[in-house]
Formats: C-alpha cells, structure tokens, sequence
C-alpha cells in the first residue's frame, strides 16, 4: 500500500510539475496539489521513507565547501548567547579534567618565549603605579634582617676588614721596633767585637719559618726594643687591673658596710706583696697559655723554648718567678737581650726560654724602605752579617 502511495505521489508531482508553466492552470494545480499532499501525508509512513534514504550517499554528494561559504558567521555567532553558554560550563569540573602535565609537554617554552616582545612589555608596565601598590613596610616586616645579615656573613666580613685594618695599622709600629732592633743588636755586637756572622738568627726548630719571604723576621730572636716596649704595655696593664681591683673593695666595703677605711693594698708593704703575687699571677698564666701576654701580643712577640718549640707550663712558672732578678743591679740582667747571641735575658737563661718575632697570621718583617735598600744592595737577608 505504501509503495502505491508513494508511486502514485511521484507520478502526480511529476504531472503538477509539467502543468507549471500555464499560467491559467496554477490555480486549478494548486486546489489539486493541497489536496493531494493532505491524502498522501495520510497514507504515506514517514518511517519508512527515512529508512530507504542512503544518508551515507546523500552525504558523498555534499559540496562541504560551497555549504560553509554559504554559512553567515556572524549572523551565527551573534545568535549565540555567550553568557547563557558560561552559565552551563561548569569551570571547576572543565579544570579537572584538563591534563596540565600533558598540556606543558606540548608547548614549547622557547619558541613561545622568542615570540614574547619584552620590550613592548616592559613599555606598557606602568612602574610608577605598580610601586604605588607595594607595601614596602609588609615586605620589611616579613623579612628576617638578623637571617639575611648572617647568610649574607656580613658580620665575619666585618670582623675580618676590622681585623686586618687594625692589624695592618699595628704591623706599621711593630716593623719600625723590628727594623731598630736589628741596628741596635748588630751595632751592640760590633761594639763588643764579635762577629756578626757567628750571631744565630733564630732557634734550631724556627730556623726555616718564612725564609723565602724579603725582610721576612717571624722566628727570629726578639730584639732589646720590642721586648723593652711589650714590657711597658704589660706594667700599664697590670698597674691598671691591680688599682682597679683595689679601688672595687674599698668601694665594695662602703656600700656594704658603711666602712670608709684607708686601703692597705694602697700602700706599705701589702700592697707590695698584693702587687707581687697579681704580677707574677699575670705573666705566669699570661706565657703559659700562649707564650704571650698583652704587650706581646701587641708588639708581636712571644715567649718559646730555648730550641724555638711551644712554651711548656712548667718553664712558664719558673720563668715568672725569676723574672725579677733581671731586675736587680739596675737591671744588669737584662743586659743580655742586647749583647748575647741569643738576645735572653737572665730570667730567660735560668729557665731555657726564649723570645722570637710572631705576629700571629701575618708576617714579622722589617720596614719596607730598610728591606729595599738592602735588597738594592744584593745583600742576603738570611745572613746575620748584613
């Protein structure tokens, strides 16, 4: 029944269609044609019609291009409501589902950044505003100033420049002592008669200390001046701690018990004796634990064993308790820093020390302008008998 329907539909477009061109029977064809199309529309399955189309042939038969010309983009895209479209995208669900990782491995970071004009950039930066919107004091609130200081090593930079500047301002002092050392202890040997050349310039184990360095003086024997001034720095030091503690217990007796009393330790013999135990006190533990006290340290000299090795404790000792007989005899034995070989004083060879050049990490040398006039004169520094 369908197919007749369909035969006959065929049959009655094809005789409407011949019929067309006259103009007296469009009317007529049009009454007929209305009514024909309701009757078919009855008896005809639009299923089945559907069903017999080869979608695949209609679609090979497609001009796509001539189709998408035809297309009006931008009567399509202005029917598109936009916000009505972003309401219905849900953004936290479309971010989960988009793959980072994989997305990062498809672009290419070099080229993208041979595309970006850093130039323009920085030109449409307006700095003035951006620097309005920083809040110079949160930022310096959230920063650790003591952190950033001490990673920095400010404070050993500091500690190192005020070192050496203060150290380089010491060396100058200590190598105009050095360089009058030298012609006073050769002027003194000369005086006596002996020769220069027979005169040892350092102990046994110092013998090699610096020896390739002009001018160089670390090891040797400590000459008549520097010891002379380290001495007068040592006797400031101790009469300055000493009339401290003796002014700290009389004060120490007025406040605590309303006691305003002469001090003995001012005067009269305890204070001798009081004076005579803190100046042994000083040297003794001063040269045991470094071969050193404050004057020397100041002029750069320190006390060793006869043979140049470390200062042992026990010579230390023996060494400040003897200390004073150089003294006796207007000072005759110290004598010996000036014409012996070996520049010991008596204290020095009643306890088999003796004392050297050390300026700790820097070089003990004589003063430039004495080092290059002999160094002009092509004399060896190494040799006593300059």
């Amino acid at each position: 029944m369908a197919d007749s329907s369909a035969t006959l539909l065929v049959a009655l477009i094809a005789l409407l269609h011949a019929q067309a061109n006259d103009p007296e029977r469009r009317g007529m064809i049009s009454r007929i044609a209305s009514r024909a199309t309701d009757a078919v529309t009855d008896v005809v399955d639009p299923d089945v019609i559907i069903d017999k189309v080869d979608v695949d042939a209609i679609l090979q038969r497609v001009d796509v291009d001539a189709l998408v010309q035809r297309v009006d983009i931008d009567a399509l895209v202005r029917r598109i409501d936009v916000d009505d479209l972003m309401r219905q995208v849900d953004v936290n669900q479309l971010v989960k589902e988009v793959d980072v990782d994989a997305l990062l491995e498809h672009v290419d970071v070099n080229r993208l950044l041979d595309r970006v004009d850093v130039n323009e950039l920085l030109d449409r930066v307006d700095v003035d505003r951006l620097m309005d919107r920083v809040d110079v004091n949160a930022i310096m609130d959230r920063v650790d100033i003591e952190e950033v200081v001490e990673r920095a090593g400010i404070p050993e930079i500091v500690r190192e420049s005020t070192g050496h500047m203060a150290g380089s301002m010491i060396d100058v002092g200590r190598r105009q002592l050095v360089g009058v050392d030298q012609l006073v202890g050769r002027v003194t040997y000369r005086i006596i008669g002996r020769d220069n050349a027979m005169r040892p310039d350092s102990p046994e184990s110092l013998e090699s200390v610096e020896e390739t360095i002009p001018g160089s003086m670390t090891g040797y024997y400590a000459g008549p001046i520097s010891r002379f001034f380290s001495w007068v720095i040592d006797l400031g030091v101790i009469w300055g701690v000493y009339l401290l503690i003796t002014g700290g217990l009389a004060l120490a007796a007025y406040w605590l018990f309303d006691l305003t009393i002469e001090n003995p330790l001012r005067t009269g013999i305890w204070a001798a004796v009081a004076w005579g135990l803190w100046s042994f006190t000083y040297e003794w533990v001063g040269t045991a634990i470094s071969g050193r006290t404050v004057g020397r340290r100041v002029i750069g000299v320190r006390v060793v064993e006869r043979d140049g090795t470390p200062l042992r404790g026990r010579h230390a000792f023996l060494r400040a308790l003897f200390r004073p007989l150089s003294f006796l005899f207007a000072g005759l034995g110290l004598l010996g820093a000036v014409f012996s070989a070996e520049r010991r004083t008596l204290h020095d060879a009643m306890a088999g020390t003796a004392v050297v050049y050390d300026w700790g990490g820097r070089t003990a040398s004589m003063p430039a302008p004495l080092t290059a006039f002999l160094s002009r004169h092509n004399v060896d520094l190494s040799d006593p008998d300059l």
